[in-house]
């Protein structure tokens, strides 16, 4: 009479899926590294220094997931028991995955507290990182000392669902108070600096909203189907998604300033009439050269020329800008 084995797709199967995903995206970060390596070789040693930590944390995170489904799937083979016994070695991907995501999201709320200038605002964010950073570390200490998964769960299913929630919130601060200030900016903003606002705004939730979807994706899974390990192949990628829409940022650099640049000549060409004077100084801006900024690398540095008087009253910061988008 044959033993029969427990249905492996939706346990197994789904971690399997989710470390080969994870596999292909850090191929992906790979590439993006080498880019931003290749293109940026005067940015601060600093923000280098973030990205050569971030890959190391991503390569770590990524053998963690490696070597449990080797166990599984090989040396486990045909033992049911396993799918309930993960190996405690799958609960490092939280603390690998977890800095990697705490270095990043420190990054970012620093990035929007040097736009909106409001330090209560960071200090949040930082607090709500740093909270998510250490239960991340309680995670991987607890699931060490966690006979099976299902025990696990019964046991500290509520900090998974708080990690989760606070990384969404975290997620959507963030991103919230970086669009709420470019929007707010850009009624202020002249043409050129209206089109910038108008791609930094996109681009923002398109590198942040990914990471939101996927966090949402896991607790619903989590809770809907709690004795499958959807919710643990999903989860596999969160880290990556992160450390991608970083290199995003960064890389992207290059082709928003190429933007900006024709923006601006666009700008100063549009219409078959002379523009008036207040017209002029308005859209008058040379870029003219590229120097090493107090805050990151290569910041582009504009020569306007309109006066003083409509430079308060506009109050756009170009330098700001420029430094916190262009370097990030």
């Amino acid at each position: 009479m044959s033993t029969k084995l427990p249905v492996v797709d939706n346990t197994i199967g789904a971690i399997e899926i989710g470390v080969i995903a994870n596999a292909v995206l850090l191929g992906m970060v790979q590439i993006q590294c080498y880019n931003y390596y290749s293109r940026f070789q005067d940015d601060r040693k600093l923000l280098k220094a973030l990205v050569a930590v971030v890959w190391v944390l991503d390569m770590a995170q990524a053998w963690t997931l490696f070597l449990p489904l080797y166990g599984l799937t090989v040396k486990g083979y045909g033992n049911p028991k396993l799918i309930l016994d993960l190996p405690p070695s799958i609960f490092l991907t939280m603390s690998f995955g977890g800095t990697a995501t705490a270095l990043i999201q420190g990054f970012l709320a620093f990035r929007v507290y040097r736009l909106v200038n409001l330090l209560s605002f960071a200090i949040l964010s930082w607090l709500l990182t740093l909270v998510r950073f250490a239960g991340c570390l309680s995670v991987t200490a607890t699931g060490y000392n966690t006979a099976s998964l299902p025990l696990y769960r019964e046991q500290y299913g509520w900090l998974w669902d708080a990690l989760l929630a606070i990384g969404i919130a975290n997620d959507l601060l963030v991103t919230g108070g970086l669009t709420f200030s470019l929007y707010k900016s850009r009624k202020k903003g002249h043409v050129r600096t209206v089109l910038v606002i108008d791609k930094l705004i996109v681009w923002t939730l398109e590198t942040t909203a990914l990471t939101v979807i996927v966090n949402l994706l896991v607790i619903i899974f989590y809770h809907i189907f709690p004795k499958t390990y959807i919710w643990i192949g999903m989860y596999c990628l969160t880290p990556k998604f992160f450390t991608l829409s970083l290199l995003a940022i960064l890389n992207g650099r290059a082709s928003l300033r190429h933007q900006i640049d024709t923006a601006g000549q666009s700008s100063n060409t549009e219409g078959n009439s002379l523009p008036t004077r207040s017209q002029q100084t308005r859209l008058h801006i040379k870029m003219t050269r590229v120097q090493q900024s107090d805050y990151g690398p290569t910041a582009l540095e504009t020569n306007d020329i309109y006066p003083a008087h409509f430079k308060h009253e506009e109050n756009i910061h170009d330098e700001n800008f420029s430094t916190l988008f262009h370097n990030a």
